[in-house]
């Protein structure tokens, strides 16, 4: 099942801020003999990071209207988590993905 949050309307209700993204170029100026690299693949991770709460009612399912003969509601349903095609979608999985990786850096550094 795939969620496309550009038809929605919702990007137009936010504000997505920019950020820079390196490309390979900017990749190649920081590698020399020598230099070990991970790819860490933001856009494959997008499930594992949870929408704001606050907008959470406004990225939901609703069927209802293709189901009109159920009346109790049960056809409505809010996405948790975080939305491709959202626009601050990738500042946000990278900003808490910077947390997430600053928290493991402290553990490790705990255990050691």
């Amino acid at each position: 099942m795939v969620y496309d949050a550009t038809k929605s309307g919702l990007n137009d209700a936010v504000w997505a801020p920019w950020f820079a993204i390196p490309n390979v170029d900017c990749h190649l100026r920081a590698a020399e003999v020598g230099t070990f690299m991970a790819d860490c693949d933001v856009g494959g991770m997008f499930l594992n990071f949870m929408l704001e709460p606050s907008l959470r009612p406004h990225a939901g399912v609703d069927l209802s209207s293709v189901f009109p003969e159920e009346k109790n509601g049960k056809l409505k349903g809010w996405w948790e988590r975080m939305i491709m095609g959202f626009g601050p979608s990738p500042y946000l999985v990278t900003k808490d993905m910077l947390v997430v990786e600053k928290k493991m850096r402290a553990r490790i550094c705990v255990n050691y």
